[in-house]
C-alpha cells in the first residue's frame, strides 16, 4: 500500500470509526457542491452502521497529509454485471478532497490506494458514476492511465422509497 515519503506526503488508510464525522462534513460539502445536498440522506449514524456495523456495506479510504485528514474515497463491492465479469469489482461512490488540498495529487493516491485494494482481492473492475455537470471529475478521469470514461451507456435507476 501507499506509504507517506519525503517525496509523497500524502498518507492513505482505511476509515476508523472515529472518522465518521470527517466522512460526513466531508459527503455534506460534495453534495452541496454538486447541488444535491436536497439528496442527501445519510445521517453520521446511518454512516456508520455503513461502515462499521456488522454487517457493512461500503467502505471508506482516508487520504492523510502531512497528518492532516484531507480526503475521502467512499466505495463497495459490487456484482453488477456479473455475467460479463466472473469476479466482483469496487463501486466508487464518493471522492472528496478539502479545497485547499485539491490539486495535489491526493485524489489520484486515493485512486491508486483503492486500484490496490481491488487487486489484492481479485476485483475484475472499478466502476463509478460521473455526473455530467462535474466537468473537473471529468477531465480528472479522462486523463488517468487505464480508465475509460464510456459515452455509450445510460444509468437507469427505479427509486423504491
Amino acid at each position: 500500500m501507499l506509504k507517506r515519503t519525503a517525496a509523497n506526503p500524502i498518507k492513505c488508510r482505511f476509515a476508523q470509526k472515529q472518522d465518521v464525522d470527517f466522512i460526513y462534513e466531508c459527503l455534506l460539502n460534495l453534495f452541496d457542491e454538486e447541488g444535491n445536498i436536497y439528496k442527501f440522506s445519510q445521517t453520521k449514524a446511518t454512516l456508520f452502521d455503513a461502515l462499521f456495523s456488522d454487517n457493512p456495506f461500503a467502505e471508506c479510504i482516508i487520504a492523510e497529509m502531512d497528518r492532516v485528514t484531507v480526503g475521502i474515497l467512499l466505495f463497495s463491492v459490487t456484482n453488477h454485471n456479473f455475467t460479463a465479469f466472473t469476479t466482483p469489482g469496487a463501486y466508487v461512490h464518493d471522492i472528496y478532497v478539502l479545497d485547499e488540498y485539491r490539486r495535489k495529487g491526493i485524489a489520484r493516491e486515493l485512486g491508486n490506494y483503492l486500484k490496490a485494494i481491488a487487486e489484492q482481492r481479485n476485483y475484475s473492475r472499478i466502476d463509478g458514476i460521473i455526473l455530467k455537470n462535474n466537468q473537473n471529475a471529468l477531465a480528472f478521469y479522462q486523463n488517468v492511465q487505464d480508465i475509460s470514461v464510456l459515452d455509450y451507456i445510460y444509468y437507469m435507476r427505479l427509486n423504491l422509497k
